[in-house]
């Protein structure tokens, strides 16, 4: 997943690109006219032969030029896209004997700092480790400590950087029990972290200490424009989404549109344009939109219904991009206008005897967008080959 900001630099910057087009001459007006517009395409980008099974399984990009593909470890290095080659980082993760990390979600900032969460499994144990990438490089950095740990744990499943100075993380509260990781411990309570540049920190938030609530995802559009998205139970048991929304003062909930389904995803291109995805209790996907005002249900998946919506990317206003998984079990890339949706699944992953798992997509703008994924290739080895595809001008 990937974060953007936009302030007074951005629009500096577009006072200044005003300012130098009304000072161009005719003739250079003209030309600019004149010039072809962009017609970005699908292409598959040439990964690092794995060590192991591994795949990608998040993407995170501050630019066209610096895109950072994370996964397991175990089986896949770090790889980073540098606008001409996916290369593997020098090994800077903990490599710990028994003990794998998996990553849940990776972001960048618009400055290429960034920050990376994991689930670590093994000997006994399971727990979130998150790691900073500053400078190049990636730091483990300790997450905030529960008040209470033998009553109430804590889970990240999501980040999202502004700067180096200012993240947020969110995920779950949970009882611990015996035997049960907290994967799998009834949430109690919605979780919210805070990175100030020096420690994380949990943050109050009106569902705290509200058993059954939980929260999946959160994009950072300012930092006074912040959305995080999950479900809560009610009374009774059922399960409805859950979208909160951070105005640099406080976070609150926010009336989210009426189902009972679960939010895994959020991302959005502007404070208007704010996109939350995931799984209906009954079955079947679910897909929201916020206008500014209020959200709503977003109907019009083509080509039969799918089972999820996984992950998906905001790209600007009418144009959004996500990944599920077809009742039939394919993997499906889907582009929306902001009404309907349509299958926009590259051939090449449509190719006979080919299994395609999509796990992530972002980008950098309308014309750059990549998906990252796994597949098996029936040979009957069942080891996931890793995949990325790229979509932009220039092709990878």
């Amino acid at each position: 997943m990937r974060t953007r900001t936009r302030g007074a630099a951005a629009l500096t910057a577009a006072a200044l690109t005003g300012i130098a087009l009304l000072t161009t001459s005719t003739s250079g007006v003209a030309a600019a006219r004149q010039r072809p517009a962009c017609t970005p395409s699908w292409s598959e980008a040439a990964l690092p032969a794995p060590s192991g099974a591994g795949f990608p399984t998040g993407v995170a990009a501050s630019s066209t030029h610096n895109v950072w593909f994370t996964g397991t470890p175990a089986g896949m290095p770090l790889l980073r896209w540098d606008g001409k080659t996916i290369a593997a980082a020098p090994q800077q993760l903990p490599v710990v004997e028994n003990i794998q990390l998996n990553s849940t979600s990776t972001a960048l900032d618009a400055t290429g700092t960034g920050w990376m969460l994991t689930q670590s499994f093994g000997a006994g144990s399971e727990a979130t480790t998150s790691f900073q990438l500053r400078d190049g490089r990636w730091t483990m950095t300790p997450s905030a400590v529960s008040p209470d740990p033998k009553q109430r744990g804590v889970l990240l499943w999501d980040v999202a950087s502004l700067s180096a100075s200012d993240a947020w993380s969110v995920g779950r509260f949970y009882k611990p029990e015996k035997g049960a990781g907290p994967g799998f411990a009834k949430p109690t309570g919605a979780l919210i972290e805070h990175w100030d540049g020096a420690e994380w920190t949990i943050v109050d938030n009106p569902l705290d200490e509200a058993p059954g609530a939980e929260l999946r995802a959160v994009t950072a559009i300012s930092p006074t424009d912040i959305w995080a998205v999950g479900y809560r139970e009610d009374g009774d048991g059922d399960i409805a989404p859950l979208t909160m929304h951070y105005d640099g003062r406080k976070w609150a909930e926010t009336p989210a549109a009426s189902t009972s389904a679960v939010l895994t995803a959020v991302s959005a291109s502007d404070t208007g344009d704010v996109w939350a995805v995931g799984t209906l209790m009954g079955g079947g996907q679910v897909s929201m939109h916020w206008d500014g005002r209020t959200w709503s249900l977003v109907d019009g998946i083509a080509d039969g219904s799918l089972a999820d919506l996984r992950a998906v990317y905001a790209a600007a206003p009418g144009d959004v991009w996500a990944v599920g998984t077809g009742t039939n079990g394919v993997n499906q890339l889907l582009h929306g206008n902001g009404s309907t949706w349509q299958d926009a699944t590259p051939p090449a992953m449509r190719q006979s005897g080919t299994d395609f798992h999509l796990s992530d997509i972002t980008g950098t703008g309308p014309d750059e967008t990549w998906v990252v994924g796994g597949y098996d290739v029936g040979d009957g080895s069942h080891r996931p080959r890793p995949l990325a595809y790229h979509r932009s001008c220039g092709g990878s």
